[in-house]
């Protein structure tokens, strides 16, 4: 019997990775005022949400916490998974 299923839904079955761009790229630009750079938008690959926030804030010189921009970006991160599409093949 089956004990244990993994599912790896980012890059297989749906692409969040230009949600996230997009999300952070708006909140630099829109409501901090700052250029949103490739550097800013490699920063928190791979790593856990509240990281990754923390290292955007850090490369962009952000005026605010790790905390404070993860909660933001998490409202309009929660607005934009409902627009996710499948990617090819993914049922």
């Amino acid at each position: 019997p089956v004990e244990l299923v993994i599912f790896d839904l980012d890059g297989t079955l749906v692409d969040t990775e230009s949600l996230v761009k997009d999300v952070c790229r708006d909140l630099a630009e829109n409501h901090f005022r700052v250029e949103y750079t490739p550097k800013a938008n490699e920063a928190g690959l791979g790593m856990r949400p509240l990281d990754a926030a923390g290292e955007v804030v850090r490369v962009l010189g952000l005026p605010c916490s790790k905390e404070e921009y993860y909660a933001r970006s998490s409202v309009k991160m929660s607005e934009g998974y409902a627009r996710v599409a499948a990617l090819p093949g993914a049922k």
